[in-house]
C-alpha cells in the first residue's frame, strides 16, 4: 500500500489504516517526546494525543510521503507544550553559574552515561539540546517553537552544553 493510499484510508476513518500508521510511527514519536520530556508516562500520553491530532487533521497533509515528519512535528510541539504547561520550561534566561570547563580530547564514555547525564539537565536545557542536536532544528526554529528569542535559545544551548560537559567530566573523574 502506498503512502497516499494509507493516508486516504485514514481520512475515511478506516481503523486498520489507523493501526498501520500507528505501528509505523509510534516508536519514533515516543523517542522524540521522551527526549524532550524525560518522562516515559507523559511521553506516551503525548504520542497518543499527537497521533489522534494527526488523524483529526489528516486532510491538511498535502504530501503523504511527508507523514513521518509531519506527525513528528506534532509530537514535538505537544511535548514542548506539556513542558510549558508543567512550568518546566523556563522562557527566561536560566540563572546558572557556569565555570570554564575543559572538554576532554578523548573520552570513552558509554552512550548510557550520556543519556543519564542528559536526564540530569534542567528540562529547558535538555529540551533545547535535544531539539538542536538530535532533532536537527535550527536555533531560530527552536526559538519560534518555544516562543522565545533566538539569542536566548543560543545562550541556553551553550549553558546546557557546559552543564552537560561538567556532568560528563565528573563521571570521567570518578572512573579514573
Amino acid at each position: 500500500m502506498s503512502d497516499k493510499q494509507l493516508i486516504d484510508r485514514i481520512a475515511r476513518g478506516e481503523p486498520e489504516a489507523q493501526l498501520i500508521f500507528y505501528k509505523l510511527h509510534v516508536d519514533m514519536l515516543f523517542v522524540t517526546a521522551n527526549r524532550i520530556l524525560n518522562n516515559p508516562q507523559v511521553a506516551e500520553d503525548v504520542v497518543h494525543d499527537a497521533i489522534l491530532k494527526a488523524f483529526e487533521n489528516i486532510e491538511n497533509l498535502k504530501n503523504p510521503q511527508a507523514a513521518a515528519g509531519w506527525v513528528r512535528t506534532i509530537a514535538r510541539r505537544m511535548a514542548i507544550d506539556q513542558l510549558k504547561k508543567e512550568h518546566l520550561l523556563e522562557t527566561d534566561e536560566f540563572m546558572v553559574d557556569i565555570q570554564e570547563v575543559e572538554v576532554p580530547e578523548h573520552a570513552d564514555i558509554d552512550i548510557s552515561v550520556i543519556r543519564d547525564a542528559m536526564e540530569k539537565l534542567p528540562p529547558g536545557y535538555r529540551a533545547i539540546i535535544n531539539l538542536h542536536l538530535l532533532e536537527g532544528m535550527s536555533f531560530d526554529d527552536i526559538a519560534i517553537l518555544l516562543e522565545i528569542k533566538s539569542s536566548s535559545v543560543r545562550s541556553q544551548f551553550a549553558r546546557g552544553r557546559m552543564k552537560l560537559i561538567n556532568i560528563l567530566n565528573r563521571y570521567h573523574v570518578r572512573q579514573s
